[in-house]
């Protein structure tokens, strides 16, 4: 046996050993093939049909073959891809009054049908020694006449919120990167360029190369100018002044003048009758002193009452002018060099304050930044005069060649762009530009249809319609907030007590080189050693040597986990030695400096923060602690100034909008003060935030502004991995797309049969209880108290049943209406063709060959008209069909992902989120949607035939029967916590308070990571600003993670927030030693911010 077993060894492992080393993306080479062509179609225009009449795709077609056969020559050689698909876009335009309201390049150029070869190709990886294709964007775009990727349009909303272009005196404006390079009527566009050494997280990031080829010498982008947007400016800053003034008129109620002076002459006359009358408390010795304070209460309503209508106008009027005035002096007293300097940053919704007027001023004065990387873009206009209006949409005026490489991953992509810019050789695409048509061309692939397999993409968000739709003519079903209502909120008035200047400010040191900045490093590790005990001292260099810490980032992250165990001198001691390790690393240093302050000694971590703002002027991590250093030593105004310009950058950052909005609140802008607090809500809970922004602004709704901030997109694997099928867009690909959502539904049906099965077999299993809410409910609400991470949890729930019920009921209504719409034109139209064949028919008797023949050709000409209005009808509702359904996937994949999350964790047991539920009543309105998908087949009219339908059946779908966010267990400092979806408790300890998030692994059976809030930061950023164009990312808002260590698999730290503002003792452990620390009044915990009192309590361990 076991000699058998060792020939099969033997006789495999060289197998074994090739495949194992035989991945190599480099020794794949590109493969074209040819995939279906798109033609846009917008539906029967009845207005402005001369904008489209002369799109003639007949005569693009060959262009694009040109192109595609010079792409397959500057290709040739390039390896790491296999699949290399490419096919021909025409886009005639929708000529639609509406359509043209919202497109910037009609309104820039007067032009609007364009066409383009788009060709996709994936460099390889390999997983597991199989090459598999990297997704994200790989294109190869060659535009005749327009550009998709590299430029695009500044964007804002009207007043009845359509999204529409910004225009700068009647032109539209463009984003578009700086020109890289030119090689005579070629120029080179790069966005955001090469990858800096300093750059270390480019995620989500979409890379581009382009190459405008020209067919003249004349521009095609003009850039927008200082001067032009400054002038932009006061036209839009006067015209939401006059429309603030008007608001500002219309909402303070004011009482008639003349109806108040006649209620003070009823009041006199009372006054005289009752005593006259003898009334009780009436005489004539008191008759004169009641008539003088009639009067005086009289002409004090009087005065109220005009300057109702005054008071706010006039301060209006002041900002207004004041702002007017800083802007004129600009633009008289800078020299033209500057002020036809083109600009990077546009404000598109410009108000009369001088806070934003002053800000965008001191943007334009602001020096390039030197590590400028991912800002190489400029604001332009396209030239006007560069288009000849006269020539048809078919003939080249200029071409683009747009390389578009997702994370810049696309190895293979980059290298082309490296040949094109190395030897300029556009020749064949040249040739192309200015002529009527090729003269030669190259050979294209073999065409190889495909049909079918055409899915919608997922939404990551929903974009205002641009219409308000109908309300729901019935509910879909009792909201949740009829069994659990909405968290009410304490409306107790909030006393802000701003704190004293500290006289530590005027000792600051200011501009500190490196050589100053590491002494006075030095200087606090003397501080922080000489008021250590020596126990402390001794545990502090032990757990170095133990821990065998060496670097900067190690020091660091040791520093976090013995502050989170309660030891601050040990972890102020560990982040003095990071700091000084390596004085060039600011992420150590802003965790010292966080640390500093939350022992209470802002005046210490100031200068740490001064001096990398003086690097980094737009780094949100440091910019934000710095504000809440300068807040608690007493320096408002500092402290506004900072907490701005954090906005600026990260516009949810709690912190930053806190102070925010005290200032705000302060100065009576109750409006700014509003704001500034909603935005921090929806990145964290905080009781002052609350009570404030209710006294400022009751009509906020705050538990829709914490549901916005938590709301979660991805959770059950079923509803993130799910593609929902497009509808049919035309006959051509009617069998194959046909086949295609026949399979959807299939799958769909009998994966809703094996859930129920599922749930029919749990509920038979003595060992699991079956679903009830009530019951888990009221268990709930027997605890008596609850945690505020539960109270969360309750709020984002109820919100999301609400906001769900209402968004999927009325897109869900408002396409049932113009599917129906649809339906019924169709069959009008389909009628008036039967009519008229059976009117032709009723003149025909038949018998003879003549009249077989007619009849016959009757017959064939109806048929192929009733196919012509079937596919203009699938058309018509393909384009009805796919923004709803996608929009509605989206609602509904939100919201039962977001129950799946949060209902574990507000009601303390897995069974709360009924994942087996939520994944039925999830493809229960998947298919709500496909059954509205119209489904017909082009009929043969040559021949009828009657073949027998075929089943189509599709493959059931992975479901869950458990999903938990928590499933780990932790030591936590003294405590030892239990973090299941059975339980969230901790004994022993102060239990968990702030927002966490967790991080499944790759398989959804455990925890990765999990992330904590505040000002400790996690990776280091530049300030870039607008990073990713996400508002609240890891790396922006300086959130803290903690994970597994890769080796051991162990957790590194543990995520706790002790958060209690409480006198408490806290004993961690430090390697093996025990130590104890006095906590004083002291809230040290990761989310603690300012707070509306302004006191900062300070912990014994420096000198």
């Amino acid at each position: 046996m076991k000699t058998a077993l060792l020939l099969v060894l033997l006789i495999v492992a060289p197998f074994w050993a090739y495949t194992q080393s035989s991945c190599d993306p480099d020794q794949y080479t590109l493969a074209w093939s040819k995939a279906t062509d798109f033609y846009e179609r917008s539906g029967p225009n009845q207005v402005n049909k001369q904008l489209t009449a002369n799109f003639d795709s007949k005569k693009m077609q060959p262009r694009m073959g040109t192109a595609l056969g010079w792409l397959q020559r500057k290709t040739q050689g390039l390896a790491g891809a296999i699949s290399t698909s490419s096919y021909q876009n025409f886009y005639p335009g929708n000529s639609h009054p509406d359509a043209l309201y919202t497109n910037a390049w009609y309104q820039a150029t007067g032009r609007l049908g364009y066409y383009y070869l788009r060709t996709s190709s994936h460099y390889l990886t390999c997983v597991d020694n199989n090459p598999i294709e990297i997704p994200g964007p790989a294109w190869i775009d060659i535009q005749f006449n327009y550009f998709n990727q590299f430029a695009k349009p500044v964007q804002t909303t009207d007043k009845e919120g359509v999204i529409v272009p910004v225009q700068l005196d009647g032109r539209p404006v463009f984003s578009v990167p700086e020109k890289h390079s030119s090689n005579g009527r070629i120029d080179n566009y790069e966005f955001p360029g090469e990858v800096p050494d300093y750059v270390v997280d480019y995620s989500r990031m979409w890379f581009y190369h382009a190459f405008v080829l020209r067919n003249s010498d004349k521009p095609l982008f003009i850039s927008v100018t200082q001067r032009d947007y400054l002038n932009y400016y006061l036209k839009q800053m006067e015209r939401f002044y006059l429309d603030f003034k008007k608001i500002l008129g219309q909402s303070v109620p004011t009482n008639s003048l003349q109806d108040i002076l006649a209620e003070k002459d009823a009041r006199i006359a009372e006054i005289k009758r009752l005593t006259e009358e003898g009334a009780y408390g009436y005489s004539k010795d008191n008759l004169a002193n009641r008539l003088q304070k009639a009067e005086e209460f009289y002409q004090t309503k009087l005065e109220e009452e005009k300057s109702k209508t005054s008071g706010g106008n006039s301060e209006v009027d002041q900002e207004y002018q004041e702002s007017v005035r800083l802007i004129e002096d600009y633009l008289n007293s800078e020299p033209e060099s500057i002020l036809s300097k083109a600009i990077s940053e546009i404000e598109t919704k410009p108000t009369h304050e001088i806070s934003l007027t002053a800000s965008v001023l001191e943007k334009l004065k602001a020096p390039k930044p030197e590590r400028g990387w991912s800002k190489n873009t400029q604001f332009a206009f396209i030239n006007p005069e560069y288009f000849d209006k006269s020539l048809a949409p078919d003939v080249p005026q200029f071409i683009a060649v747009e390389i578009t490489n997702n994370e810049n991953r696309h190895k293979h992509l980059n290298e082309l762009a490296y040949r094109l810019r190395k030897d300029w050789d556009f020749a064949e695409l040249l040739q192309l530009l200015g002529n009527t048509g090729p003269q030669t061309f190259l050979a294209t692939a073999e065409a190889k249809p495909k049909g079918g397999d055409n899915f919608l993409d997922k939404l990551d968000e929903l974009t205002p319609l641009g219409f308000v739709l109908p309300p729901l003519s019935m509910p879909m079903g009792g909201m949740l907030g009829d069994v659990f209502p909405k968290r009410s909120y304490s409306s107790q008035k909030l006393t802000i007590q701003f704190p004293e200047r500290s006289p530590a400010l005027d000792a600051l040191p200011k501009d500190q080189t490196q050589a100053e900045y590491i002494k006075y490093l030095e200087s606090l590790k003397t501080s922080v050693e000489g008021a250590m005990s020596g126990q402390s001292l001794s545990a502090s260099d032990n757990l170095v040597k133990t821990q065998k810490i060496s670097t900067s980032e190690d020091y660091s992250r040791n520093a976090i986990g013995v502050w989170l165990s309660g030891n601050p001198s040990i972890a102020l001691h560990l982040h003095s030695k990071a700091s000084l390790v390596d004085p060039e690393n600011g992420l150590s240093a802003n965790n010292f400096a966080v640390h500093l302050q939350k022992s209470g000694y802002p005046e210490k971590a100031l200068p740490i923060l001064n001096y990398w703002l003086n690097r980094y002027p737009e780094n949100s991590l440091v910019l934000g602690n710095a504000a809440s250093a300068y807040y608690f030593l007493g320096d408002i105004q500092s402290a506004m100034k900072l907490a701005q310009k954090t906005v600026e950058l990260d516009s949810l950052h709690p912190n930053a909008n806190k102070i925010l909005a005290f200032g705000h609140y302060r100065a009576g802008n109750k409006k700014l003060c509003a704001g500034a607090l909603g935005r921090s809500l929806k990145s964290s809970y905080d009781e002052e935030a609350v009570a404030l922004l209710q006294e400022v602004d009751p009509d906020w709704d705050i538990s829709d502004l914490i549901y916005e901030g938590r709301k979660k997109k991805s959770a059950l694997k079923l509803l993130d991995e799910f593609r929902l099928p497009a509808p049919i867009s035309s006959l051509d690909e009617a069998e194959d797309q046909a086949e295609t959502i026949e399979k959807a539904l299939s799958s769909i049906a009998g994966t809703l049969e094996g859930i129920q099965r599922q749930k029919e077999k749990n509920e038979q299993d003595p060992t699991k209880a079956p679903f009830d809410l009530s019951r888990i409910a009221q268990a709930v609400m027997n605890q008596g108290s609850f945690t505020e991470l539960q109270l969360l949890a309750q709020t984002v729930v109820t919100e999301s049943w609400n906001t769900y019920q209402k968004q999927y009921g009325e897109e869900g209504q408002y396409l049932e209406k113009k599917l129906e719409q649809d339906y019924s034109n169709f069959q009008v139209a389909l009628g008036e063709i039967m009519k008229k064949r059976n009117q032709q028919m009723a003149n025909l008797q038949g018998g003879t060959p003549e009249e077989e023949t007619k009849l016959m050709q009757i017959q064939k000409e109806a048929c192929m008209a009733q196919n012509k209005i079937v596919n203009d009808y699938l058309n018509a509702t393909y384009q009805t069909i796919r923004p709803f359904a996608s929009r509605m996937e989206l609602i509904s994949r939100e919201h039962f992902n977001t129950l799946a999350y949060w209902m574990p964790i507000w009601m303390q047991s897995t069974e709360a989120a009924d994942v087996l539920g939520l994944q039925y009543n999830y493809l229960q309105d998947i298919r709500n949607i496909l059954v509205q998908y119209p489904i017909y087949f082009p009929q043969d009219c040559d021949i009828f035939s009657t073949d027998e339908e075929e089943e189509i059946l599709g493959p059931l779908m992975v479901w869950e029967d458990k999903f938990c966010p928590i499933k780990f267990v932790v030591g936590m400092g003294v405590a030892k916590a239990g973090l299941t979806c059975n339980t969230i408790s901790i004994s022993g300890g102060e239990g968990i308070q702030g927002e966490i998030e967790f991080k499944l692994n790759e398989n959804w059976d455990s925890v990765e990571e999990i992330t904590v809030g505040g000002g400790i930061g996690a990776s280091w950023n530049l300030g870039a600003r607008g990073i990713f164009e996400v508002e609240a990312g890891v790396g922006n808002k300086g959130y803290l993670k903690f994970g597994r260590n890769s080796a051991t698999k162990e957790w590194m730290y543990t995520p706790i927030d002790i958060g209690a503002k409480t006198e408490i003792n806290a004993v961690g452990k430090v390697a093996k030693y025990e130590l104890e620390v006095k906590v004083v009044e002291m809230s040290i915990g990761l989310r603690s911010g300012v707070k509306a009192d302004g006191l900062i309590s300070q912990l014994p361990i420096l000198k």
